[in-house]
């Protein structure tokens, strides 16, 4: 193991934390059980909560950790609850489709 490696290694006291939205179906369904397995912490978002206790579900049983988060990712102020919910977070998969809405009033 390198020396870089291993001081980030000792300095990582907890595991890396990825937001993946649209982690409800498909593809960020996926994405988010992947990085799971990598050993990251999930935090699954979508606007189902059922979807979202499902997939949460699905990696809790192969062994990662993960939790749901909903937010309507067409609200700006439901944006801002869900990155103040969220905290700091080492990856983010933005996977969310977004069909609605003015990027320029977020």
């Amino acid at each position: 193991m390198s020396r870089a490696a291993y001081n980030q290694q000792e300095l990582q006291t907890s595991p890396p934390k990825a937001l993946v939205t649209g982690a409800t179906s498909g593809i960020g369904r996926a994405v988010a059980l992947q990085l799971a397995r990598d050993g990251f912490d999930v935090i699954v978002h979508g606007r189902d909560a059922g979807r979202g206790a499902k997939a949460v579900d699905e990696i809790k049983a192969s062994g990662g950790r993960a939790r749901f988060i909903a937010a309507n990712l067409d609200d700006p102020a439901d944006i801002r609850r869900l990155a103040k919910e969220v905290g700091n977070i080492d990856v983010l998969v933005n996977k969310a489709v977004s069909r609605r809405g003015d990027p320029q009033q977020i």
